[in-house]
């Protein structure tokens, strides 16, 4: 299902240099948050040895984590940042990459452990994204590629009802926190020796 989702916006690229956010809402109905989301995570672990591209990326996940938290319908929205067309020639270059990484999703991806992917679930999903979307928009280290994962985990479960990815999404994320903490204290306790 996701590599569909992903065709249908290669296939746009391909043959037009521009594109708005709002046509990418248009080509997936009501599965685009989720499709953006993991596109954007996918997009971050690519490019993830430049040094903006979490700063870039960050933003847009933290607004769409959001949005999906508060079952926000963005694409009826009518803001001028997503009828603003986005150069996209230079995704040509990366569409390629990104394709196995979505075709090998859908191979390994099926209908399991469905009571995860349930609506009761959703909120921790959502809280979940939101967390690991602020974490890559922040400059912790080691944390951006991870917490892409995490998030393209997390995305892919839900889209592909397969409660095993969601719940090693949640995984990376309590593993974040985790590491969050332990870097905060660690820091916090070496910073008092001197």
């Amino acid at each position: 299902m996701i590599s569909r989702h992903f065709a249908k916006i290669e296939s746009h690229i391909q043959r037009r240099s521009r594109i708005r956010t709002k046509d990418l809402f248009k080509m997936m109905d009501q599965d685009s948050l989720l499709v953006i989301i993991a596109i954007l995570s996918v997009l971050n672990i690519i490019l993830a040895p430049l040094p903006v591209n979490s700063f870039i990326l960050g933003i847009p996940l933290i607004i769409f984590s959001a949005c999906y938290i508060l079952e926000i319908d963005i694409a009826q929205k009518n803001y001028k940042w997503l009828r603003r067309p986005i150069k996209c020639a230079r995704w040509r270059y990366y569409m390629p990459k990104s394709k196995p990484i979505f075709v090998h999703l859908d191979k390994f991806t099926k209908p399991r452990l469905r009571q995860f992917t349930s609506a009761k679930f959703r909120v921790l999903s959502g809280l979940s994204l939101f967390f690991l979307a602020i974490v890559i928009f922040l400059p912790i280290p080691f944390a951006n590629t991870p917490g892409s994962i995490g998030m393209l985990l997390l995305t892919v479960g839900m889209l592909q009802k397969d409660g095993l990815f969601v719940l090693i999404g949640h995984g990376v994320t309590a593993l974040h926190i985790v590491g969050i903490i332990f870097l905060t204290t660690f820091m916090g306790y070496s910073s008092t020796l001197l």
